[in-house]
């Protein structure tokens, strides 16, 4: 009969190969969540920026509301510059509103690629059910009353 190897060993191998396992999964970890943080905070940013056009753009509507508003009464008695300043702020507002689109799509898009680190979850599994498959034979083998062969050294 083969001789088994003795439970202490499987612990010195368990204890040989966790911080190469551990760092292994920190290493695929970083590599995995890396990117995602990256296209969630451009995303982020970039939605930030679409609410900063939008901002100016509301401003520059509300100026132009104003404007357009007291220019209604100086249209009726006939135009003059107000009228013009008017719809310049109009079509700086629009303007806006069209690049705070824009911006707000991009982003969008740039969230939708984040993803969760499934590699990485996967992987610690697999290490976690390796480590405790090899403690429950270690714990059969001490149950088997496994004794060393004694030999002299």
């Amino acid at each position: 009969m083969a001789e088994r190897p003795h439970p202490s060993e499987y612990l010195a191998n368990i204890k040989a190969s966790a911080p190469q396992i551990v760092s292994d999964i920190k290493e695929l970890a970083s590599a995995e969540i890396v990117p995602s943080a990256k296209h969630a905070g451009i995303g982020g940013g970039l939605f930030s920026a679409a609410g900063v056009f939008a901002l100016f753009a509301l401003n520059c509507v509300l100026w132009a509301a104003v404007f357009g508003v007291s220019n209604f009464y100086h249209y009726v008695a006939g135009r003059d510059w107000f009228t013009s300043l008017a719809l310049a702020f109009i079509t700086l507002a629009v303007l806006l509103l069209i690049l705070a689109a824009l911006v707000a799509i991009i982003g969008y898009r740039q969230l939708k690629q984040v993803k969760a680190p499934s590699a990485t979850i996967a992987e610690a599994k697999a290490s976690i059910s390796a480590l405790s498959s090899s403690l429950s034979a270690g714990a059969r083998d001490a149950k088997e009353d496994i004794t060393p062969s004694v030999t002299s050294r």
